[in-house]
């Protein structure tokens, strides 16, 4: 099976074999605030974490356009992670590329809420 993903300005084609499922994760946004470093318990790996902030433009029920603002958390982890604490800073525009992986997060209220952190493999700032 061939796929097409249509970017703003380009066409990149990838094959899946028939059979095989797949978690990619392709997201163009804003950075929020400076991504935080810390260092994995009992190793020297470090990771990164900040809020990837993007816009969807739809039509609401009355044929209105409405922008939704959606946060995504991002995990970068090894040498790119330092290059992203040194490098990010709010308001760039930048391209993640890498994995979902979900998670159960505890509220105050003592409710578990279910998210996804997107594990990148490869962070690009544009521009």
């Amino acid at each position: 099976m061939k796929n097409t993903v249509l970017d703003w300005n380009e066409t990149v084609e990838f094959e899946i074999p028939a059979g095989l499922d797949c978690n990619i994760a392709l997201l163009v946004g804003t950075v929020e605030d400076v991504p935080e470093l810390k260092y994995m318990p009992g190793s020297s790996a470090p990771v990164a974490r900040f809020v990837l902030l993007t816009t969807e433009h739809r039509k609401n029920l009355k044929d209105e356009i409405v922008d939704e603002n959606i946060k995504h958390h991002i995990v970068v982890l090894g040498a790119k992670a330092e290059e992203c604490r040194d490098c990010l800073k709010p308001g760039d525009r930048v391209k993640v590329e890498g994995r979902m992986k979900p998670k159960f997060i505890d509220q105050v209220d003592q409710v578990k809420r279910f998210v996804f952190d997107v594990i990148s493999y490869d962070v690009e700032k544009l521009g």
